[in-house]
């Protein structure tokens, strides 16, 4: 294979793995649930990314999934409506917001996370445990390539 046809092959599957990516978040999607709502559940459920009293702030979210705070804030207020999280103002500083999952809302996260893992664990039946850790390695290099070349093109700007 030439270098063009490297080139065209790598783009081509990129591509069709970001169209995969929409059936694989179809297992997220639900009348409950949508694909953006479950990523910010992830974050504010999660332990990484909190604060006191495991809270997480607006503005970390905001940074953590490259979205604006405006942006940000709706889907929070969508999540709000639902029951799922719980927003705060900090006690300290009325321009921090803290939020928190409800208990309905780690219900909602759990029935989520749990199709997502039995989907996961089919992708991994089949495609075998070895090749599984080595399309991670090389996802995880990918990522690291394509995060490093965009930071050279901020600072060359």
């Amino acid at each position: 294979m030439d270098e063009n046809e490297v080139v065209r092959e790598l783009f081509k599957m990129m591509g069709m793995m970001k169209m995969q990516s929409v059936h694989f978040h179809g297992h997220v999607d639900s009348s409950e649930l949508k694909r953006s709502e479950y990523m910010l559940l992830m974050s504010i459920g999660g332990k990484g990314m909190c604060g006191p009293g495991g809270m997480v702030k607006v503005s970390d979210l905001s940074t953590h999934h490259h979205i604006s705070r405006p942006a940000i804030s709706q889907m929070l207020g969508s999540l709000e409506k639902k029951g799922f999280i719980s927003r705060r103002t900090d006690d300290k500083d009325r321009r921090i917001v803290w939020v928190d999952l409800t208990e309905q809302g780690k219900q909602a996260f759990e029935r989520a996370n749990k199709a997502v893992f039995a989907y996961i664990r089919k992708i991994i039946s089949l495609l075998g445990e070895e090749d599984t850790k080595m399309l991670t390695h090389l996802l995880s290099r990918l990522y690291e390539i394509i995060k490093n070349l965009e930071n050279e093109e901020r600072k060359a700007k």
